[in-house]
């Protein structure tokens, strides 16, 4: 027995209300990256990335899947395409991040097309497979890949194409931001007058990956749970799709509202129109590695 009715419509009213607060922080991030000049580095331009496939995942829960085979099947592939890009950006950026920050490389950029053919390239061959299968249609309260046809198949299908490299991701970027983490305690724990400022990034390195689990781990118990029942239970099902739904809005104020945007921002607000220069280099100067690291 699956949802009814009423429940896939309050569901998708809520998946919808948060997906446009999502949107619009996907949004807040791009208008950011373009308006200031200071602001358009590569650092900044991957964090621009995962906000436009952010923007697509919100976009993608505003359609109504319950309603038309056909709106069901476009809503799984964008739900693919663009759940899965946006886990491999978080790794490209901790990527950046440590060969900025652990091995000191000073141009990151060369990684550019690379980034753009892991995150989008994979991504893509991931959501284009369940048309080969026909195993796109009805997952409980959205569309994606259903297990009413085989069960087994359908099932390796959802771990190939999402579930495995989200649970390779994650501790890849949790050993990268804990790397970094340890490289700022070591190498600047000596400047009393930047203490506050140390702690204030280490918390926010933490947060990065915990998004990632906060977000995800519900919705792979849900996933968990299909398996071995076909009753869907609301409770679940809702704060799964909370979790996918919120996931972009997070990843904006963690990712996006950086020191140098804010500074950004309230230069602009003020009326000068100045910015402040941010560099591509990570903890290459004792005086600025705060701020360096600040760029993500």
């Amino acid at each position: 027995m699956g949802l009814t009715e009423n429940q896939n419509e309050i569901l998708f009213i809520i998946y919808a209300s948060i997906s446009a607060l999502s949107l619009a922080g996907s949004i807040f991030i791009c208008i950011v990256y373009l308006s200031f000049k200071d602001l358009q580095i590569f650092q900044f331009k991957l964090v621009t990335y995962l906000a436009l496939v952010d923007a697509g995942t919100s976009l993608s829960f505003f359609l109504p899947s319950y309603l038309d085979d056909i709106i069901c099947q476009a809503q799984a592939f964008l739900i693919s395409f663009f759940t899965l890009s946006g886990v491999l950006w978080t790794s490209a950026i901790a990527h950046a991040l440590y060969k900025s920050a652990i091995r000191e490389y000073k141009d990151i950029s060369i990684y550019h097309k690379p980034y753009i053919l892991y995150a989008c390239g994979l991504a893509l061959l991931a959501s284009i497979a369940p048309f080969i299968t026909e195993s796109y249609g009805n997952a409980d309260s959205w569309c994606w890949v259903r297990t009413d046809k085989d069960r087994a198949q359908e099932t390796i299908l959802r771990l190939l194409i999402y579930y495995i490299p989200l649970w390779l991701v994650i501790p890849f970027n949790l050993i990268v931001y804990l790397k970094v983490i340890v490289k700022i305690n070591r190498e600047i724990s000596n400047i009393n007058e930047e203490e506050f400022t140390r702690r204030q990034l280490i918390r926010k390195l933490l947060l990065y990956p915990l998004i990632l689990i906060i977000c995800q781990t519900p919705v792979t118990i849900n996933r968990i749970h299909d398996y071995f029942d076909d009753d869907p239970e609301f409770a679940l099902v809702l704060i799964s799709g909370v979790g996918i739904c919120i996931n972009g809005l997070l990843n904006a104020i963690i990712y996006g509202c950086t020191e140098s945007v804010k500074l950004a921002v309230a230069s602009w607000w003020r009326g000068n129109g100045k910015t402040r220069s941010t560099r591509v280099s990570f903890l290459s100067d004792e005086s600025n590695k705060m701020d360096e690291l600040n760029t993500f």
